[in-house]
């Protein structure tokens, strides 16, 4: 038994044992078990006084009731050498040593993190170093990591935001745009391959501390990382410029591309995310007029796509599919496709979508039976030309019928669910050529969904 699972038993335990030790005279002192939980308990807690302790251990004697923790103390004082204050100014000093070193760890690997998102040349090599000395940090001594002063590494640095900046694809191209101007950039292959989070993950390799001290050392002579370090205030000071930019532009004086180089615009339901990280870094609060048209804008492609799978699905059933411009919608993806070719205001962009929407809000509406709604369906519908074709005949037939055949020929030719699938299209089938020449193709699907 060690002095944290004493802790994690509870106050009452170390009290019979300090009882035990202070009445009982000599013969507990006799008693070898009952003594060396005593030394124990008292070589813990001297180590706490005297800065010797663990960082990881003062971490988890810290991590138990604090209460029961000063009790302890104040109760073993005349037994410790060097307690020469309060305990709880002792366990305060010591939870702001283990908060501080944690805090300059964070930023630390926080850090490594940005600069193998970014893609930065020798970043692979210097995070593993940088990680692997921070795991080692763990098994030092208080004492011997203030005389460190982990807080002076060249990677570890004093912007506190950087905590937010990994995550934030803003603050990540204008580091990027510098990197390209270095030509600071891995191989865009390397790059990319990096999933989010996993630059910093796997076993490091098993090398000495020094042989990873040796890797961060030299990065400081003309390394990328280090260069990036020194102008990290440098590129915060832009970041917050260009939020403060965006967010105080009027909506009708932006133009995709510009926006497009700032935030990625590939999913709209991403659009508001990038902005609440960009707004948690910088402190620059979006208006929601500019929220609401950016990721109205982001939609062209996919509004685009949706939209044409509509016409097209109305136009194998020959029903009218509304009065959205279509081709509008379809040249807009086109042109913002092609990074910076055209200046295209994102109020534009967004007006075309809000047209879109009054026929796809309506199919996105969730319904009775399709919990995505009905665009799915539609876009299903749009390349079953051939499929409504071979059932166009067969629409007031039961198909369920063929059963009876199936069970007398197994399902050697047509599998039972097959049947039942093809019924259910045949049906949905009928209930919207019954509403063809009444009411336009969103509509009738909404209401033959539900049938």
């Amino acid at each position: 038994m060690d002095i944290h699972t004493l802790m994690e038993k509870g106050a009452e335990h170390w009290r019979l044992l300090l009882k035990a030790w202070e009445e009982l005279g000599e013969r507990p002192r006799r008693q070898e078990r009952l003594a060396e939980l005593f030394h124990m308990a008292k070589k813990s807690l001297g180590d706490l006084v005297t800065g010797e302790i663990k960082l990881a251990d003062a971490e988890t004697l810290l991590s138990h009731n604090r209460e029961a923790l000063l009790e302890l103390l104040t109760a073993l004082a005349k037994y410790l050498d060097g307690l020469d204050r309060a305990a709880t100014n002792l366990v305060s000093i010591i939870e702001t040593q283990v908060r501080t070193y944690n805090e300059a760890a964070e930023r630390s690997r926080n850090f490594l993190l940005l600069c193998r998102h970014c893609g930065l040349i020798g970043s692979a090599e210097v995070s593993t170093a940088g990680l692997a000395v921070l795991e080692r940090d763990r098994q030092k001594s208080l004492k011997r990591l203030q005389w460190l002063n982990v807080e002076d590494r060249w990677w570890c640095p004093k912007l506190k935001a950087i905590n937010d900046l990994p995550s934030c694809e803003i603050f990540k191209r204008i580091v990027i745009r510098w990197a390209k101007d270095e030509e600071a950039l891995t191989a865009e292959s390397d790059a990319d391959s990096e999933e989010e989070g996993g630059a910093l993950e796997g076993e490091a390799p098993q090398h000495d501390e020094r042989s990873h001290l040796d890797v961060l050392n030299t990065e400081m002579d003309g390394g990328f990382l280090f260069d990036a370090s020194k102008m990290l205030q440098s590129f915060f000071d832009e970041f917050v410029s260009e939020c403060k930019t965006l967010a105080e532009t009027s909506v009708t004086n932006l133009e995709f591309d510009r926006v497009s180089e700032l935030i990625p615009m590939e999913e709209a339901s991403e659009v508001r995310e990038h902005l609440s990280v960009a707004n948690k870094a910088s402190g620059v609060g979006f208006p929601e007029l500019l929220q609401r048209t950016l990721q109205m804008a982001a939609r062209v492609p996919r509004a685009a796509a949706d939209l044409e799978a509509v016409h097209t699905a109305a136009g194998v059933l020959g029903m009218r599919a509304g009065k959205t411009e279509v081709e509008q919608l379809k040249s807009w993806a086109k042109k913002i496709s092609v990074p910076g070719a055209y200046r295209i205001p994102v109020t534009s962009l967004a007006k075309s979508v809000e047209d879109a929407d009054v026929v796809l809000g309506k199919l996105a509406t969730k319904v009775v039976g399709p919990a995505a709604g009905c665009i799915p369906i539609a876009r299903n519908l749009a390349e079953a030309k051939d499929l409504y074709e071979f059932l166009k005949s067969l629409l007031d037939e039961d198909l369920l019928q063929l059963q009876d055949s199936m069970e007398s020929h197994s399902d050697e030719l047509l599998r039972m669910d097959t049947i039942f699938a093809l019924d259910d299209v045949r049906r949905l089938f009928k209930a919207l050529t019954k509403r063809r020449f009444r009411m336009d193709f969103a509509d009738a699907l909404l209401e033959s969904v539900q049938d």
